[in-house]
């Protein structure tokens, strides 16, 4: 999966993140960007003419097994 977005809202003063598809633990996830849409945090956009991506290396190492998600829980980004 290229992928992966979860929402954030406010409760109370604090903002806690829902993940609908369960497909990672909320725990361990890194905020990268913020924004309404996809076209907020666009990793690239071509506004005129061609392009080509002519590569890219993404690499997450994370030590041990991740954390299991108790998806009734509040989970907070930190």
């Amino acid at each position: 999966m290229d992928v992966h977005l979860v929402a954030e809202a406010a409760v109370g003063d604090q903002w806690y993140v829902w993940d609908p598809t369960r497909l990672a633990p909320r725990p361990s996830m890194v905020r990268i960007a913020t924004g309404r849409d996809a076209a907020d945090v666009a990793s690239a956009t071509a506004l005129d003419g061609v392009s080509a991506l002519t590569g890219m290396s993404v690499f997450a190492v994370a030590p041990g097994d991740l954390p299991v998600d108790d998806h009734e829980a509040l989970v907070t980004l930190h």
